[in-house]
């Protein structure tokens, strides 16, 4: 979802965020991950889906975020 604003001299656009798990493929909006990333010190993140499993969520240089599967070694 995305928001054209348009001001003198120049058109932005805002677009949300979200993750998409690698296992429901379910969306998981920005609000949802915000909170926790704020408290983080790290590049990237550990938390649980809906789906009950667990998913590593970083943040791409382009402001994206990006969900990838935990691994279990």
């Amino acid at each position: 979802m995305s928001k054209t604003i348009k001001m003198a001299g120049a058109i932005i656009t805002i677009a949300e965020s979200k993750a998409e798990c690698p296992y429901c493929e379910r969306q998981i909006p920005f609000d949802e991950i915000e909170n926790k990333w704020m408290k983080q010190d790290n590049a990237c993140m550990r938390m649980k889906c809906k789906c009950k499993r667990f998913i590593g969520i970083t943040l791409m240089m382009t402001g994206d975020f990006v969900a990838y599967e935990l691994n279990s070694l």
